[in-house]
């Protein structure tokens, strides 16, 4: 099976491609490093697992405790594997290169290790997917075009959102805060000083940043922090609470809770949006194509397939909240409580 005939198949392959991720042999081909594979080994979330149970696919149960799918002559399905992180090709999520070479060490066959000689090889001619000069769509979006359109009487999510957020930073007895995706900052000022010692402000877009410290100056709270979330988790520090609004959309339920796993938060909140229209999930303005580039990195969200994602980093759910928008959206806030401490 080559490139083309792989991606067709995936992109008839009934199921959100939030929830599952190419490995092995087929990442390899995607990437190119490969002409072919017999056959595509996918991982899948946990919620993906428990939906292929459900409609009757026979599975085995791996040694970690984990569900090893076949679904036809060709796919095969393991629950919760992955390494490292995820990228996007043609509209495919694929397993890093580094996260594909912990996979093969972990195989440990002859061929997996000739597989690896192959993959550093590539890196050695072309460099990390992440130094190619792909930027992030979020990097190309000017800061006016994105709140003149957030905020539009037809959209309403900056003010729906600010009001959210206020709850937000009142709801739980905590410090220190982490703002996933904090764009120009609306919002922070519900942070109020006599309550948080430090407000983590991370965006993947310097500029957006830049107007954070401009705008929140005089709040020496506030700590911005520039990182592609996709990527880089590991820089980031602990904070007890983490405010996600309108960014799991952007990088995956995968690379949210690898963040969250890291940031090891007592409390999250997450604000997804609920869309009737799957193919218009950018409201009509004047703006919009400004997001064009966003539909290279847009998941659909499911609430039941995020709350499957954060049992499974040890969170449950405490609330629910809907908030309606124009044009048939909704903003829905969804907090969950840290179920087990973990050991530092």
């Amino acid at each position: 099976m080559n490139k083309a005939e792989m991606t067709a198949k995936l992109k008839a392959f009934p199921y959100d491609p939030a929830e599952y991720w190419v490995i092995t042999g087929g990442a390899m081909v995607l990437y190119g490093i490969r002409e072919e594979t017999a056959d595509i080994d996918l991982g899948c979330t946990t919620a993906l697992a428990e939906r292929l149970e459900q409609e009757g696919y026979l599975y085995k149960v791996t040694s970690d405790g984990n569900r090893w799918f076949k679904i036809g002559d060709d796919i095969e399905v393991f629950e919760n594997w992955l390494y490292d992180t995820t990228e996007q090709i043609c509209g495919i999520p694929v397993i890093s290169l580094q996260g594909l070479i912990e996979m093969k060490k972990q195989i440990g066959r002859e061929k997996d290790f000739r597989d690896i000689r192959l993959i550093r090889d590539y890196l050695a001619r072309n460099g990390k997917p992440g130094e190619r000069n792909e930027k992030n769509p979020w990097e190309e979006i000017s800061l006016d075009d994105y709140e003149n359109h957030m905020s539009l009487d037809s959209v309403r999510q900056l003010q729906t959102m600010n009001a959210m957020m206020k709850e937000q930073f009142e709801a739980y007895p905590v410090q220190t805060a982490m703002v996933l995706g904090v764009a120009g900052g609306n919002g922070i000022e519900h942070a109020r000083p006599e309550k948080y010692r430090t407000v983590y402000c991370v965006d993947i877009n310097e500029v957006y940043l830049q107007a954070v410290r401009e705008r929140f100056a005089r709040q020496p709270a506030v700590q911005c922090l520039r990182a592609d979330l996709t990527e880089e988790a590991d820089r980031l520090p602990r904070a007890e609470l983490v405010i996600a609004n309108l960014l799991i959309e952007y990088i995956g339920y995968p690379a949210f809770t690898k963040v969250i796993r890291k940031v090891d938060p007592d409390c999250v909140s997450c604000v997804i949006q609920i869309n009737t229209d799957e193919k218009n999930w950018v409201s009509d303005s004047p703006y919009l194509h400004a997001f064009d580039g966003l539909d290279r990195i847009h998941h659909q969200m499911e609430e039941d397939a995020l709350t499957a994602e954060m049992k499974q980093a040890g969170y449950e759910p405490v609330l629910r909240k809907a908030e309606a928008l124009p044009n048939g959206k909704a903003l829905v806030r969804l907090d969950y409580r840290r179920t087990v401490r973990r050991e530092w």
